[in-house]
């Protein structure tokens, strides 16, 4: 690396950590299972886009290897969370990802995918104790570009549970066993984002 690339890598480095880390998905399936004591499991399978990335590509301000710079940086960012089974740059600001990680609310509190910086989707213990579901919404100010642009929201939710669900804006629900599964079929960034709110076992 020459000293150019390493200033170049440094500054670029510098420059993603004061942004907010929104992501994008794209031809994704995303599935959740709660448990009523708090424990939960979540998968991702799909494309994510990089925001910040794509409109600076999109500005002209990053070119030829910058490009290539700033998308292994992000990466990289990606990465340090082990969730993370596959990153893969494809083009365009756009990662190819697999993702799988397990948790429980009463130790952690809150988990959000991809980031807390720029979550798509999060599950968190509220001030009122219920367990709480929560899917990022496309920023207002771009959405407009991006539908001009052509980009495309698409992608299915599926959440699994045994716990009393409180409230819910699932698109269908059905039974499975003692399990509830609610579905969310976006295929517009029109589309509210996904809402639960869960109790959980005393």
């Amino acid at each position: 690396m020459t000293v150019i690339s390493a200033f170049r890598a440094v500054a670029a480095t510098a420059a993603v950590l004061l942004l907010t880390g929104c992501f994008l998905p794209s031809a994704f399936e995303a599935s959740m299972q709660v448990s009523p004591d708090g424990r939960f499991s979540f998968q991702y399978e799909g494309y994510l886009t990089q925001l910040q990335l794509l409109q600076r590509i999109g500005k002209g301000e990053l070119e030829g290897d910058q490009i290539q710079e700033y998308a292994e940086i992000y990466a990289n960012e990606m990465k340090r969370d082990k969730g993370f089974k596959e990153v893969t740059y494809i083009s365009q600001a756009k990662y190819r990802v697999r993702y799988s990680k397990q948790g429980n609310l009463a130790r952690v509190r809150q988990f959000s995918f991809p980031s807390r910086r720029g979550k798509l989707m999060a599950i968190k213990l509220n001030e009122q104790g219920y367990m709480q579901v929560v899917g990022g919404a496309v920023p207002a100010n771009i959405k407009g570009e991006l539908k001009a642009k052509g980009f495309k929201l698409w992608g299915k939710v599926k959440i699994w549970t045994a716990a009393k669900v409180v409230s819910d804006n699932a698109d269908s629900k059905s039974r499975q066993g003692n399990m509830g599964l609610y579905e969310w079929d976006i295929r517009t960034m029109d589309h509210p984002t996904p809402q639960m709110l869960i109790v959980p076992k005393s």
